[in-house]
């Protein structure tokens, strides 16, 4: 099974509050919503899992609570990953995953990566398996993962007069709770939202987020 996408180790940060109502379209949708941005809550490395490799060093991404106007059903949704075949059902959109330049030498703003909209998992199966990540931040040899908490789903974003299609239609994120650990890190970031780079504060490992295949879906 081949993705475009890397993996990614997911942080919580300090939280930073970020105005704005991007217009998103996701393929569960059938036109484009207005929802509310809330604060950025999280950032995500490109991470080499269990010796893989990182595709793309420039991918990097950042995570904001979301508001829609009306609620989402709940919806049945079979995917695929490297840890197998899972049927999840999934609930209301929780955050926006933006494209992200951590302002570092040697490291560009992704010109090739989309934005996802996270929906909350509501019922899935435990992996329950152990693996090695390694990021521009650390290497940790034994990381448990354990029940997906969300499921991103490519979208495209309209939001200051700019659309933003959606590049790569096959490849979703499965974002699973692993194995927390503190950090004390700084580093300036700028995304779409931000006119100009800001300190994020982090302060924990929070997720890793999977590349996954959406096989099919159905509401629940």
């Amino acid at each position: 099974m081949e993705f475009r996408l890397d993996h990614f180790k997911l942080y919580e940060i300090q939280p930073y509050s970020t105005p704005g109502s991007p217009y998103l379209k996701g393929q569960f949708d059938a036109m484009e919503r207005p929802f509310a941005l809330g604060q950025l809550q999280q950032f995500a490395n490109p991470v080499s899992k269990n010796g893989e490799g990182i595709k793309n060093r420039n991918h990097h991404l950042t995570a904001y609570d979301i508001a829609a106007t009306r609620p989402d059903p709940p919806r049945q949704v079979v995917l695929e990953n490297q840890f197998g075949r899972q049927e999840i059902r999934i609930g209301a959109v929780s955050f926006l995953l933006v494209p992200a330049h951590k302002m570092e030498v040697g490291i560009d703003f992704p010109k090739d990566l989309d934005h996802y909209k996270c929906y909350r998992v509501l019922e899935a199966p435990v992996p329950d398996v152990t693996v090695s990540l390694q990021d521009q931040f650390d290497t940790e040899e034994r990381v448990q993962v354990w029940e997906p908490r969300h499921f991103g789903v490519p979208c495209l974003k309209t939001h200051g007069g700019k659309t933003y299609e959606i590049i790569n239609p096959d490849d979703h994120l499965t974002i699973y709770r692993i194995t927390s650990k503190e950090y004390h890190l700084a580093r300036n970031v700028q995304d779409q939202f931000q006119k100009k780079p800001i300190q994020l504060a982090i302060t924990r490992s929070a997720g890793l987020a999977v590349p996954s295949q959406k096989l099919k879906w159905a509401l629940a």
